[in-house]
């Protein structure tokens, strides 16, 4: 089963890539998926669709072929075939999502990927840590997922159709309602933030770090949380008439960068640092969405998921060799794991955003596509710029307090075996090297998407706009940053640090949108059990209630 997984999904990378290279001019015909009913199956081979296509088959691949030996120690007490065939149907899934041109069925695949997150991240069933993670969150995101249904419903219901691109031919041309429109809109937004773990719904996606690490790689990387950027992304031409939709999502994406970054500062566990992490990039693109950036947003996600593929797995081949995930017992790991220090400093420099790695560049043209808003995106250009600071300050701590101080780890350690490595050494090649086709990218991405406003952007063009803008100064104040904080925690053998209960209050419940949540999950539990006195469980009185609720409905039927 392992090396079926294995070969499914690098025919996945490979098919997406071939589809990158040969994407056709005019997309193939659709068919009917029920007779009677308007619902065509048809295919969404833009540039965007794709490129997300080739980000789930690409790192999925990686993934896969890395739990080869790091999931070995569980096959004893947990079944591969259920690891594999869920890990495999998961990156299929993404994959389905980013191709098709129909909402009904992107609404299938997002239930599935959702559906697949939930055994995934429960996957060590036999922790009851891991199973609350994954009720939480399938129970958070199915909040979302009520919002995209409900605004699917409405645009079936205005335009009869369920056609992407036909509903947003119809928005531009005003013949959707604008009330209809702000409903579907709102409902978008909610789904959105459910699947992307944005404010305030970003509560459940560090809790699913109890899932085996290679799927905390999928799930931040690769697929799920593209799943809500992406939405956003392509619908965004749909909700162009709706003045507080893009300010709205603007708004979201830059406080969740900061919440995220702030918390990921004062976190001690290696994955759900980088969890916390995630949530804050992925605010970044929804905010470039928010002002139109598109591009930038996109060029970001495909970044992003290979630098944060990279550290995921980073962080796995620590726990495979030493056992914890607690940086405060790691320490001096760089001297035992050569090869895995040097790729998670690649990954590191490139969340940071320190040139010349990938991160630099397409965080630098989101920045740059918030001042282009004008003075209406005044304030949250600067709540990115300090969330920015954030980024810089906890990915060196990280990285500083695994490899380097303050207690260096004492027992022995070393770097995987090849199966975990060549994984490794790929996408950190890739983190180093793939700006340099942005021409490529910008080009593809253009690809049938004449509708989202993109503009072809070469390298040069890429050159001159980051060296000559006056956000460069950003990202001379991170280099000093780091600078400045190495030196410190050097000479000192600390790190910040955050200890106490306040600390671990913040972190537990996110800002206390968690204790906000259970205090709501509480009461409606006590409402459910006061409910249950009304449950006699004698038939009679159950086939009363039943006649009588009938009777009512009838008398009212007979009244209209």
């Amino acid at each position: 089963m392992k090396w079926i997984a294995v070969l499914v999904s690098l025919a996945a990378g490979v098919f997406a890539l071939k589809l990158l290279f040969s994407i056709p001019a005019q997309p193939p015909d659709g068919y009917f998926w029920i007779p009677g009913v308007a619902v065509q199956i048809g295919f969404n081979l833009t540039g965007l669709g794709v490129w997300v296509a080739v980000v789930a088959g690409c790192v999925g691949a990686m993934a896969v072929i890395f739990s080869l030996k790091y999931m070995e120690p569980e096959e004893e007490h947990y079944s591969p075939t259920r690891y594999y065939f869920f890990t495999v149907l998961f990156i299929g899934s993404m994959i389905g999502l980013a191709l098709t041109d129909n909402l009904l069925i992107l609404y299938l695949f997002w239930e599935m990927i959702g559906f697949c997150s939930y055994i995934l991240i429960a996957y060590y069933y036999r922790d009851a840590k891991a199973v609350r993670a994954g009720t939480k969150a399938l129970i958070v995101t199915r909040l979302g997922d009520v919002g995209l249904l409900a605004g699917i419903i409405v645009l079936w219901q205005a335009t009869g159709t369920t056609n992407i691109f036909e509903i947003i031919d119809l928005a531009q041309s005003g013949d959707i309602p604008l009330f209809l429109l702000g409903l579907a809109g709102a409902g978008f937004i909610l789904g959105a933030v459910g699947k992307s773990a944005q404010f305030p719904l970003h509560v459940w996606l560090p809790d699913a770090m109890e899932a085996p690490t290679t799927i905390s790689a999928l799930i931040h990387a690769a697929c799920l949380v593209n799943a809500g950027v992406y939405l956003l992304a392509l619908t965004y031409p749909m909700f162009l008439a709706l003045a507080w939709w893009g300010p709205v999502v603007l708004w979201i994406g830059a406080i969740t960068a900061l919440l995220a970054g702030i918390l990921a500062l004062i976190e001690y566990d290696i994955k759900r640092v980088l969890a916390y992490s995630t949530i804050s990039q992925l605010g970044f693109m929804v905010a470039a969405v928010g002002v139109g950036g598109i591009f930038a947003s996109q060029f970001h996600l495909l970044n992003h998921a290979v630098f944060k593929a990279l550290l995921f797995l980073c962080a796995g081949a620590i726990v495979h060799a030493i056992g914890t995930r607690d940086l405060r017992q790691m320490g001096g790991l760089g001297q035992k794991m050569p090869l895995t220090q040097f790729c998670c400093a690649v990954g590191v420099m490139a969340l940071a955003g320190i040139p010349v790695l990938n991160g630099f560049w397409s965080k630098d043209l989101i920045l740059e596509s918030v001042v282009m808003a004008g003075n209406v995106a005044a304030v949250p250009l600067v709540i990115l710029i300090i969330a920015a600071f954030f980024t810089a300050a906890y990915s060196l701590r990280m990285y500083w307090m695994a490899f380097s101080g303050p207690r260096p780890y004492e027992q022995e350690a070393h770097d995987g075996p090849w199966q975990m490595s060549i994984p490794l050494v790929a996408l950190a090649l890739c983190a180093m090297l793939m700006w340099l086709a942005v021409g490529f990218y910008s080009t593809q991405a253009l690809a049938g998407a004449e509708i989202y406003n993109l503009h072809e952007l070469t390298l040069p063009q890429l050159l001159h706009e980051a060296l000559a803008s006056p956000l460069l100064i950003v990202t001379g104040v991170i280099i000093l940053l780091w600078v400045v904080l190495g030196i410190s925690w050097s000479k000192s053998g600390k790190v910040l640090s955050a200890e106490g209960a306040w600390a671990d209050a913040l972190t537990d419940t996110k800002f206390g949108f968690d204790a906000f949540y259970r205090t709501g999950v509480r009461m409606i539990t006590e409402f459910c059990q006061g409910l249950r006195t009304w449950q006699t469980g004698d038939v009679n009185y159950n086939a009363a209630a039943a006649a009588i609720g009938l009777l009512i409905l009838l008398l009212l039927l007979v009244a209209t």
